[in-house]
């Protein structure tokens, strides 16, 4: 993460860390070697593909087939995925964001290309479950929040969120909850709310555990994610279920 300012910090993960996380997924569970990836044309996109690139070379895995694709609208995949599909790859990987990832699962079966698929979170969306249909079947999808995992802290979060507003906890409220309770415990290490003093004390915030894991900022306020857990979903019965 670059440094953007002395006062900026984050609770969730870049997206480039799932690039990481995405790649090693494929390599250490499904036992890929041969990866195909679709990202988004924006910096977004660019980003997250050139880490899990440098990963997979890193990792003795090897890129076959990468193409980047407008990040809106509705578009014809079937060209990306015919090319795809003869890179002959052992996974397709997704960091398009959930409407284009929808119409791709959809469009590689036309094409017959018989992988598994793999994405990151931005695929973690119920309009992905209802555009994509039976097509999602089977999908994995990495985030770094799911109200069932067996984390002491997820548990009680899900617990006081569900019985408070009376509905499940969804993907991204946690880390809005984990924000205000750093600056909190930061405010209450200070002693005081005077901007520099709480600043000083967000930056040395180590070891906070929320409901989204563990949170200890590196020199520029991002989370360290040697110590924070990427989950993995998958799709069976059109929900998104965690798996180990």
């Amino acid at each position: 993460m670059p440094k953007i300012g002395d006062y900026i910090f984050r609770p969730n993960p870049t997206n480039t860390h799932q690039g990481v996380g995405v790649v090693g997924f494929c390599i250490e569970k499904l036992g890929a070697k041969r990866l195909a990836i679709l990202y988004p044309e924006d910096d977004y996109g660019l980003g997250i593909f050139e880490v899990a690139r440098a990963t997979a070379e890193e990792r003795g895995a090897e890129v076959v087939y990468s193409a980047s694709h407008p990040p809106t609208g509705e578009v014809d995949f079937t060209a990306l995925l015919t090319s795809a599909k003869g890179a002959n790859p052992d996974v397709l990987v997704l960091f398009s964001f959930y409407t284009q990832a929808a119409q791709i699962v959809r469009q590689k079966e036309l094409v017959g290309l018989d992988v598994p698929v793999v994405g990151a979170d931005g695929l973690l969306q119920p309009g992905f479950l209802e555009i994509a249909g039976e097509h999602a079947e089977g999908t994995y999808v990495a985030t770094w929040f799911h109200p069932d995992s067996d984390l002491p802290e997820t548990v009680r979060y899900v617990d006081a969120y569900e019985s408070r507003f009376n509905k499940e906890a969804d993907t991204w409220s946690p880390f809005a909850y984990d924000a205000v309770m750093v600056l909190a415990q930061a405010i209450e290490r200070a002693g005081t709310t005077d901007h520099q003093a709480v600043r000083d004390e967000l930056a040395k915030t180590d070891g906070y555990v929320g409901p989204t894991g563990v949170i200890t900022f590196d020199e520029h306020g991002a989370p360290d994610v040697t110590v924070k857990k990427l989950l993995f979903v998958q799709v069976t019965g059109g929900t998104f279920s965690l798996i180990d």
